[in-house]
């Protein structure tokens, strides 16, 4: 019997993480979700991927942070469920607007570990076992805090800028060996109550109220297929970097800025 295709997508919300678990599903996959707290909506996303009849999915509550739990979490994937194909590290890491003043060594370190030392444990713990098998796909989540860094994002650009340059690093030395790495900012708001819903939830309630489609604001379900495309690309032409954005927004490098 052949193996199960898996994917795991660590920092499943319930916006992108949530809506690549369900399109690789749709393809076959068996999506081991991973948040870190919120069982119960971990347990609704699950639900909703098995309901659906294609792929199936399972749920894990994980620290990424802990090197421990980390490496339990692939072991059991890997022994009890499926060898793992795809990873995608989704971890947010935005610590909100805040000064310098304001933001505490505590939170630019938690900041830190979200953005790439989470990544690096799951890349350390993921890759060797992708290497062994001379196939993969390990994508990494960005965002604009790692591409610019800008007032109020200290803690937050420290993480992003960490993990991007930590995938550019990953692919130089992943590629030769048929693992395909890359790395996709999401330059704009997510359509998801993880996101939009906590950072803007005055727009995010008043859009679902009257179901409207807001142009500037990225649909989760959008970034899914764009996962797929990137997985799904001939080793021939792989893309290292893919930014995303809605096509009535400001790219990130043509906004006004006063440096």
């Amino acid at each position: 019997m052949a193996a199960q295709k898996v994917i795991l997508v660590v920092g499943a919300g319930r916006g992108i993480g949530a809506n690549i678990g369900a399109r690789f599903a749709r393809e076959g996959y068996t999506a081991c979700l991973v948040r870190r707290s919120d069982q119960k909506s971990l347990d609704q996303t699950v639900d909703l991927i098995n309901k659906a009849g294609n792929g199936k999915a399972h749920g894990f509550l994980l620290d990424a942070t802990q090197i421990n739990q980390v490496n339990e979490l692939v072991e059991k994937i890997e022994t009890s469920i499926g060898p793992i194909d795809v990873c995608v590290y989704n971890l947010g890491a935005n610590m909100g607007v805040r000064s310098l003043e304001n933001t505490p060594p505590h939170i630019f370190e938690k900041a830190w570990k979200l953005g790439a030392y989470g990544g690096f444990l799951i890349s350390r713990a993921v890759l060797p076992r992708m290497e062994m098998r001379q196939r993969g796909t390990f994508i990494f989540t960005g965002a604009t805090a790692g591409l610019r860094g800008n007032e109020g994002q200290v803690a937050h650009s420290n993480g992003m800028f960490a993990r991007r340059g930590m995938a550019m690093s990953l692919a130089h030395e992943f590629w030769p060996k048929g693992i395909h790495v890359a790395h996709v900012p999401v330059d704009g708001i997510v359509d998801a109550p993880d996101t939009l819903g906590k950072f803007f939830p005055e727009l995010f309630e008043k859009a679902k109220a009257k179901n409207e489609t807001i142009e500037n604001i990225v649909k989760p379900q959008d970034v899914a297929e764009t996962y797929w495309h990137l997985h799904s690309q001939s080793k021939g032409c792989w893309t290292f970097e893919m930014d995303l954005r809605p096509w009535k927004d400001t790219a990130w490098f043509n906004t006004n800025s006063n440096m």
